[in-house]
């Protein structure tokens, strides 16, 4: 007799997706070139960040969130260990930004809210790029919207067009100005 394995909760994958972003972030910035980069991108010296920075040391996070993950009806007080690695884990990233000494409590706050960004968008990228292209495509649109790059339909443009012949006292005059 088989059993079916049961599906994880909604709360085990989002919090099991959470894990995963976060040992994306772990190796990115514990690798020294492209925690130079990530500063870099953020407007930041990597010079100026300290050698002795800290690391992402959360091995045991991760593996408690990838474990609860895979748990067959987990209990309450998991799913809140795994909240509290969660957070163990954000402030890790915090840390290692607050060492870089950007500035003052709002600089930092700032830079670590634009160091998840440029990370979600390029976890992104990396594990779902049809989400990322799509995300891209409707940003371009909205933007060209936005400032009038794309212009009004064509129809209008006739419209306006003929409105001003009429103003301008009908085609007899277009063709004197045009001769004249």
């Amino acid at each position: 007799m088989t059993s079916t394995p049961e599906k994880p909760t909604l709360a085990q994958e989002g919090v099991g997706e959470f894990g995963k972003f976060y040992a994306f972030v772990k190796d990115a910035l514990n690798d020294d070139a492209v925690r130079a980069q990530v500063f870099s991108d953020l407007g930041i010296d990597p010079a100026s960040v300290p050698s002795n920075a800290p690391r992402m040391d959360s091995a045991a996070q991760i593996e408690g969130i990838e474990l609860y993950r895979k748990t067959v009806n987990p209990d309450k007080e998991a799913f809140l260990e795994r909240i509290a690695d969660l957070k163990e884990l954000y402030a890790a990233v915090r840390a290692i930004i607050e060492a870089a000494n950007v500035g003052g409590a709002e600089t930092t706050e700032e830079v670590v809210h634009r160091a998840f960004r440029l990370m979600s968008l390029h976890y992104l990228r990396v594990r779902l790029p049809v989400l990322f292209w799509l995300g891209q495509a409707s940003g371009f649109i909205e933007e060209s919207f936005s400032i009038d790059r794309i212009p009004d339909p064509v129809g209008k443009g006739f419209v306006s067009v003929g409105e001003r012949k009429r103003s301008s006292g009908g085609s007899a005059d277009l063709r004197r100005a045009a001769c004249g």
